[in-house]
This record gives structure tokens, C-alpha cells and sequence, in this order.
């Protein structure tokens, strides 16, 4: 069975696809050594099954009546708002900067939340 991670930090970006097992765990806890900190390790798996399991919930609460927005606050690394894109996820931002980002990823203008006063948008 393989899992893939995706390490980012200020220094290098890479996946690393492994089998789960001890030794595989010493390699991949090897090549994090030479990450900076701070820097995040995605398990994709991970957060697949935790969105999955997100959105089977509230469908049994609302059925198709809600939508996911993702904050880009939380997390702003491309791949992942990428990722959420293709899942359906609209973009929450709360920056101008927050909303050039989504508009760069191609989000839809319709799947964007903006929690900002309209007059700080530039057009």
C-alpha cells in the first residue's frame, strides 16, 4: 500500500511516495532533517478521507444544499487550493492579495467568498 506526502518548507518542495512501513518511515523522517522549519507535511490520503468524510456529513444534515469554502488564510500553499478547487471548494479570502491568489488558480469570480469591505477590492 503507498502513500504519497508533500513536504513544503522555505528551502525545497517535494512528494515522497512510500510504503507504509518502519523503514520507509526512517527515510521519509530522513529526508525532513534537512527541511527548514517551519514547513508542512501533507499526507494526501489524509486529507482526502478527512474532506470526504466532511462533506458525506453535512450531506446527511443538508443534503446538496451547502458548499465548502476553504479559508486561504489557513493555508495558502497553491497545491492544496488547487487541490480543494478540484474537490468543489470555494475560496474564502480576506485580502486583496488573498483574491488575486484565487483568481491566479482559476477560481470562478461565482465560487469566491470575499469577507472584505468591497471599496479595499481593486477591480
Amino acid at each position: 500500500m503507498f502513500r504519497k506526502y508533500y513536504i513544503f518548507s522555505e528551502r525545497r518542495n517535494f512528494s515522497i511516495s512510500n510504503m507504509l512501513s518502519k523503514n520507509n518511515e526512517k527515510t521519509m523522517n530522513d529526508k525532513i532533517k534537512y527541511l527548514q522549519t517551519p514547513c508542512y507535511i501533507l499526507d494526501e490520503r489524509k486529507l482526502e478521507n478527512n474532506f470526504s468524510l466532511l462533506c458525506s456529513e453535512f450531506k446527511k444534515a443538508w443534503g446538496d444544499t451547502f458548499v465548502v469554502g476553504y479559508s486561504f488564510k489557513t493555508n495558502s500553499l497553491p497545491y492544496v487550493l488547487s487541490w480543494m478547487k478540484k474537490q468543489g471548494a470555494y475560496a474564502e479570502v480576506v485580502s486583496e492579495t488573498e483574491y488575486l491568489l484565487a483568481r491566479k488558480l482559476e477560481f470562478p469570480i461565482d465560487k469566491i467568498t470575499i469577507n472584505l469591505a468591497p471599496a479595499d477590492l481593486k477591480k
